[in-house]
């Protein structure tokens, strides 16, 4: 998997779970223009994108209205509303662990910068965040929030982190944006940056996927250029440790083929699970790096399906009494293996 040593985080449905405080906030908010909001999952769409233009989205509110909903959301936000929120579970030491290892973190929100400082440091997070982003307060109010604020505030967090030293080649090519919601994958697009769509937030999973197939859309043309798909989770990997250490750096070569194998025999469980049918399985010379007891495990792991096994050496396969060998030599095939020839005398 791809190290990216930048980080950069969205805060309400990423870093907060913060819907109790917005929630309230914009059903006052709408109740001064009139409107009486009681589906709370409609409610729950105002966390992440700006607040006019979710107002305008749902409701086809006027400018007046939304000035005085806006108006009296601050004025229940601002002194109950914000902190009426919690970190998510796990997140405080995922934050400290990620930074003992040497990543910088930064915050890009849509929510007004000074209420984002106050809810970091309410949670003891600000230590953590190289640089904190948010939008100008009043925003909303003078029709500057539109779709593509977000982008502009990833643009914001970057030009902060170039002066805190990092080349902006450098951030380019070694930071991804982690938040919740198509406002989040969208704003990373643009200024052509990977994302992680996190689930557990406030955006719908079919959001996140209407993001992905946005991306696939918008990068079709250089995709068929050079012959493959530059987005989607294709294009990563697992990172896996081994007593706590890194796999890739500190396992043997056996120990390396063995994890791999490991993966695609699980591979193979959920294909069979889920399309009720054994894949065929190719394996292309595995035998040399293991050792017997683990030359064996595999083997009664492969049972009941179709396998092919390439080897240098054919000893390697007759550990399995119903597998049909063929050896190849300078183009001829030998059923049953290489022939046994006498040496001339």
């Amino acid at each position: 998997m791809k190290s990216y040593p930048i980080f950069l985080f969205d805060l309400d449905g990423t870093i907060s779970e913060s819907a109790p405080g917005i929630v309230k906030a914009v059903q006052y908010g709408l109740s001064f223009a009139g409107i009486h909001e009681t589906d709370p999952e409609k409610l729950k769409t105002f966390i992440g994108p700006p607040l006019n233009v979710q107002m305008k989205k749902l409701y086809h509110m006027s400018d007046k209205d939304i000035v005085t909903a806006v108006t009296h959301f601050r004025e229940l936000y601002e002194t109950k509303g914000i902190l009426d929120c919690r970190p998510y579970p796990g997140l405080a030491p995922f934050l400290k662990e990620a930074v003992e290892r040497g990543h910088t973190l930064a915050v890009a929100s849509s929510k007004p910068e000074p209420f984002v400082k106050e809810i970091i440091a309410h949670f003891g997070f600000a230590p953590y965040f190289s640089v904190i982003c948010g939008s100008d307060i009043g925003d909303e109010l003078k029709k500057r929030a539109t779709r593509d604020q977000k982008a502009r505030i990833i643009r914001k967090a970057l030009s902060l982190l170039e002066k805190k030293g990092f080349s902006s080649a450098f951030l380019a090519a070694h930071t991804v944006m982690i938040g919740d919601t198509f406002y989040d994958i969208e704003g990373a697009r643009e200024n052509h940056l990977p994302a992680i769509g996190v689930s557990y937030g406030y955006g719908s999973r079919e959001e996140l996927e209407q993001a992905l197939l946005s991306l696939l859309e918008q990068g079709r043309e250089e995709d068929l250029r050079l012959g493959s798909t530059g987005v989607g989770p294709h294009r990563d990997d697992l990172a896996l440790q081994l007593s706590g250490r890194a796999a890739r750096n500190f396992a043997s070569q056996g120990q390396q083929r063995s994890i791999v194998l490991s993966l695609k025999l699980a591979e193979c469980e959920m294909i069979a699970d889920t399309m009720h049918s054994q894949p065929v399985v190719l394996l292309d010379d595995v035998m040399s790096e293991l050792d017997r007891s683990r030359r064996e495990y595999l083997l009664n792991r492969l049972t009941g399906r179709q396998v092919f096994i390439t080897a240098c050496d054919d000893s390697l396969l007759w550990e399995t009494s119903d597998a049909e060998v063929v050896a190849v030599r300078n183009g001829e095939f030998y059923p049953g293996g290489f022939p046994i020839c006498e040496e001339e005398g």
